[in-house]
């Protein structure tokens, strides 16, 4: 059995569910029975091979230390995987491949968790060598909610075998986006820069999302697409009959699908109905959007000749002598101003320098990029000299990066070249060789096009150079050489960029020079510019020149900048006021600004009234918008809590808590991403926050409840077949100590079911359980609301693929 993606091929169902089926204890983990009860996980296999899939899926999602360690079988976990895989080689008998599943750790990697990204590297090699060792055929790393943590599967994966195939899905909540901002576009621009095998989506809310899902990812990708939907939303995962199943999945092998199979709720019935119909069948036909594309963690830019793209210089530190020593002793408060204010101004890529002497530049670089990716939605051109120190800051790059720069020098190129490859990244090229920078056009060229061949040996297309043809002072080189380079490699298709701000070295007049020669370079064919945003005239002569030329057909890019109505970029540290501080997620500045505010006499709980609270109430509406994300969020919360402890030092009395809220994640659930973000942000508000962490047992929420008498208690489930123990829990809360308000939340649970099973609300999201807080403790203390408002789709963390 082989891998062939030039016919569709049929994943299995849901494995989880159907060992539920066959009496696994619910407060077990299924992962346990490859060594307990391995001819349950056998028959499980058997049946989805007899039903016709082509590939079947190990019993090992959770098997990763992390979460086995919850369970106490971390030393196990080698022998768990391993025999994992040997269970499903033996039922496929030789009619299936085996694709190790490998499942999220359950905590976060940095920044957004305090998971190193080295340890989850680390992690999942462990996992993958197990299953290597136990057979597997591929590796399925799948149910993914952050990019950052398929990057650190992907790198681990590869590390331990080059040639077994990758296949990296991703789980989508309401089909716009994971859990920490990306979207199903993204995504595939990520992952395809990444060289998985196959890409795709599984599990989720509500699986009819799916074509659109599917179609969305085909249209930036060529790389083989897997979908593998539920069959039904997190609380009725078997509602969708194999008949309305199948019509689901015609609809998604439509929109370019390559492999078809079921998550949460899909029987051997449901595989039977699509390996009837959709086996061996001749992919869609797809077609890939043109153009060069780069991302971070929830952004997608696309460069397809439309306009002019944008690469803010300021985080640069060569005559910036503030900049240059703040990175000299490790601070980032300039370097993270100037990000935002970049951003705001209009940059589409920010450019990341630290290039300053006598510090370690590569722990730098990656300390740099770490803190960017809480404040940042521009995906970042890393700048640096030494290959070493850009690699620094892409292997925690959370995204498809740009690299800046490498040369035509051999050695350049060869110290660059492998390391865009291996990160997926673009290149900047810069056209200068051995001998220096080529004075004539032809040399020049000559240049540029070495760069394009030894990338292509390396694997990297022509479309992913950018060949920068070099500004030179006006005053000692012909600027027209230049402009030549630029329109010759233009009419080739190649992209070109120039850092304009040289031309003018030594001259008056800067600003007119250099704008002037901005627009005669894209009227020349420049794609890419490299600029101070913050500069009007150069942002003028972008958007004119774009306009002029027919880029900016109708004008509205140029029109809206310039616009009465529009608002001026606030580029003053001055006018930024406490709350823009919270809402940017600007820890230092923010605690900075609140302490000369209280010097000022300003009442230091007036700072939480009149700026906090206002600021987390923007960024819920901006997350709930979707123009903030997970990252994000946590900044500002975080910006907030160092206001909080200003307000806490300076006034005793501010620490006086509004309400005390205990939280828990019931038993048989090993994930509590979700309820932690929740409690963040309600500490951020003001509440006190009790978490018993995960896995609790009903009795000891009910004993811990009675000890410190909370206003509300909060459950958490991520699970579908772990939703019984959350029954179990509130009706227990809910006998013993009726007044106590009990709140759900979870990718597992929704409006219906809370009101179902008696609790008093549910809350899709952080800031709907701030409002819950609020009427329940701020204004309407002792009234009672049964249910918020009736979202019927669960909006948070999703809760495991394979169906449990």
């Amino acid at each position: 059995m082989k891998l062939n993606l030039d016919r569709i091929m049929i994943l299995d169902g849901a494995i989880g569910t159907e060992i539920y089926k066959r009496g696994l204890d619910p407060t077990a983990i299924p992962e346990e029975l490859n060594l307990t009860n391995p001819e349950i996980v056998k028959d499980v296999h058997a049946s989805y091979v007899d039903a016709g899939a082509d590939i079947i899926t190990t019993n090992t999602f959770g098997g990763n230390r992390i979460k086995l360690q919850s369970k106490g079988l971390e030393k196990k976990l080698y022998e768990i995987n391993k025999k994992g895989a040997e269970i499903a080689k033996e039922a496929s008998q030789g009619k299936a491949l085996v694709a190790g599943s490998i499942g999220p750790l359950g905590r976060m990697i940095e920044p957004l968790g305090e998971l190193s990204f080295e340890e989850a590297v680390e992690i999942f090699k462990e996992q993958g060598r197990a299953l290597l060792d136990g057979g597997a055929d591929l590796f399925l790393v799948e149910t993914a909610i952050d990019i950052m943590e398929v990057k650190a599967a992907i790198l681990g994966l590869r590390e331990i075998s080059e040639k077994t195939p990758i296949i990296c899905s991703l789980t989508f909540t309401e089909g716009s986006s994971t859990v920490t901002g990306t979207s199903p576009s993204t995504g595939a621009v990520t992952l395809n820069s990444w060289k998985v095998d196959i890409l795709g989506a599984n599990c989720g809310n509500d699986p009819f999302v799916f074509p659109e899902i599917i179609g969305e990812m085909a249209e930036y990708t060529e790389t083989p697409i897997i979908a593998y939907p539920n069959a039904g939303p997190p609380d009725r995962w078997d509602e969708v009959p194999p008949e309305r199943f199948l019509e689901l999945a015609i609809d998604i092998y439509k929109r370019g699908a390559n492999i078809l199979g079921g998550c949460c709720g899909t029987t051997p019935l449901h595989i039977r109905f699509l390996s009837r119909e959709l086996k061996g069948r001749k992919p869609a036909k797809r077609q890939k959007r043109i153009g060069i594309f780069f991302t971070s963690r929830s952004k997608l830019l696309t460069c397809d000749g439309s306009r002019t793209i944008i690469i803010g210089e300021r985080i640069n530190p060569t005559s910036r002598k503030k900049l240059a020593n703040e990175l000299k002793e490790g601070k980032l408060e300039t370097l993270k101003k100037d990000a935002i204010e970049q951003e705001i101004a209009g940059a589409d890529l920010i450019d990341l320098n630290v290039g300053v002497a006598d510090v370690n530049r590569r722990e730098l670089m990656k300390k740099a990029t770490i803190e960017l990716l809480k404040i940042l939605n521009a995906p970042i051109s890393f700048d640096s000299d030494d290959p070493e120190v850009i690699e620094a800051g892409l292997r925690f790059y959370p995204g498809k990066a740009l690299l800046n720069s490498t040369t035509a020098k051999k050695e350049s190129l060869r110290r660059t070249l492998p390391i865009a490859r291996k990160y997926g990244a673009s290149i900047i090229g810069l056209t200068i060789t051995e001998e220096g920078i080529p004075e004539t056009i032809t040399e020049r060229l000559k240049a540029a096009y070495r760069i394009i061949e030894e990338a292509s040996s390396y694997g990297i297309p022509k479309e992913e150079v950018i060949i920068d043809p070099l500004t030179l002072p006006a005053g000692s080189a012909n600027p027209s050489i230049t402009l030549e380079v630029i329109r010759r490699l233009s009419q080739d298709g190649i992209r070109t960029v120039l850092g304009i701000s040289n031309i003018s070295h030594g001259l008056p007049s800067r600003a007119i020079i250099n704008a002037s020669f901005l627009s005669m370079a894209i009227n020349a064919g420049l794609s890419f510019a490299i600029i101070n945003p913050l500069r009007n005239e150069l942002m003028g002569a972008i958007l004119a020149s774009d306009f002029l030329i027919g880029r900016d057909k109708r004008g509205e890019r140029f029109i809206s900048f310039f616009s009465l109505t529009k608002e001026e970029p606030k580029t003053k540290e001055q006018e930024l006021t406490l709350k823009d501080l919270v809402i940017r997620g600007e820890a230092e500045r923010a605690s900075r600004e609140a302490e000369r505010l209280i010097r000022e006499r300003i009442q230091p709980f007036s700072l939480i009234e009149d700026h906090v609270i206002p600021a987390l109430e923007e960024v819920g509406d901006r997350y709930e918008k979707k123009i903030f994300f997970l990252p994000q969020l946590i900044a500002s919360a975080e910006a907030a809590q160092a206001v909080f402890e200003v307000v806490r030092k300076n006034s005793p009395k501010a620490e006086k808590k509004k309400g005390r809220i205990l939280m828990a994640t019931v038993e048989g659930d090993l994930h509590d991403l979700g309820k932690k973000i929740v409690g963040l942000v309600l500490e951020s508000f003001g509440y006190e926050i009790i978490d018993l962490g995960k896995d609790v047992p009903a009795d000891r929420v009910l004993k811990e409840t009675i000890r410190f008498k909370p206003d509300i208690v909060g459950l958490s489930c991520l699970m579908t077949t772990m939703l019984e123990n959350m029954k179990k829990t509130v009706r227990l809360l809910k006998e013993n100590l009726p007044e106590v308000r009990v709140m759900l939340g979870g990718a597992a649970v929704n409006a219906n079911f809370a009101r179902r099973c008696g609790a008093d609300a549910f809350s899709r999201d952080p800031f709907q359980a701030v409002e819950l807080a609020k009427r329940w403790i701020d204004n309407e203390k002792g009234k009672r609301i049964h249910d918020l408002q009736g979202n019927a789709h669960a909006r948070g963390i999703p809760r495991r693929g394979n169906g449990a």
